[in-house]
């Protein structure tokens, strides 16, 4: 399991940020989505990388990326 996203939080602590982690269920990185057309009703999809961002390994949604979410 990669630690990227420990490195990455670590780094953006000096700007007061971190990558969004979700509160309950599975422990992957959240990827923030805008809607293309304002006019259109609905929220825009939320999504998760399975996939760590930074590498491309394979993530596990449960061991180390509590410890990142801190």
């Amino acid at each position: 399991m990669c630690d990227c996203i420990e490195k990455t939080n670590t780094h953006l602590a000096q700007h007061n940020t971190k990558i969004m982690l979700p509160w309950v269920g599975p422990k992957l990185p959240f990827v923030e989505t805008i809607k293309l057309d304002e006019k259109k009703r609905g929220k825009p999809v939320k999504m998760f990388a399975s996939h760590c961002p930074f590498c491309g390994e394979k993530l596990n949604a449960s061991s180390e990326l509590e410890v990142a979410n801190g």
